[in-house]
């Protein structure tokens, strides 16, 4: 029974989702066993497209990595998808969301200030107050004014 049982968990582990970068370690499946809906599994070098197609974004790193339960600090750099010159002097804002629960973090959004690479940006003291399904969203305000949503969506254990 517990051998038909594991089986089945294997099974149901389906590797659907995959993201651009590679640990090397194969691992690259959905967390649907722990947060009930299907994310990318985090790795450091993952890409973005934005929602409307204007930006690229790439997860440089977390502290911790991967993201934990509790505060975290994120490093995106930002990338413009048509040619893929880095964005200088753009506004980036994160919106942490649970959507399996309906809910984001306090505050709701956090500032993503300018880091010392151009084109990168960081993020301090993103709370990720609990385990589950979250999506970071960053949203990206070009010097130009054009606006554009990416968004990355990872389990955090907890």
């Amino acid at each position: 029974m517990i051998a038909a049982f594991g089986l089945f968990a294997l099974v149901a582990c389906d590797d659907t989702t995959t993201t651009t970068a590679d640990s090397g370690h194969g691992d690259h499946g959905t967390h649907a066993e722990t947060c009930g809906e299907p994310g990318d599994h985090y790795l450091a070098g993952m890409t973005a497209l934005g929602a409307d197609g204007l930006v690229e974004l790439t997860l440089v790193s977390s502290d911790p990595g991967p993201p934990e339960k509790g505060d975290n600090v994120f490093v995106v750099s930002v990338a413009s998808a048509a040619d893929g010159a880095v964005l200088q002097g753009a506004g980036v804002v994160l919106r942490p969301w649970m959507p399996e629960h309906g809910h984001g973090s306090s505050p709701e959004t956090f500032s993503v200030v300018e880091g010392a690479t151009v084109g990168e940006f960081q993020a301090e003291g993103v709370d990720l107050f609990m385990g589950g399904l979250w999506e970071l969203a960053f949203e990206v305000e070009s010097a130009a004014g054009d606006i554009d949503t990416a968004t990355f969506t990872f389990c955090v254990e907890g």
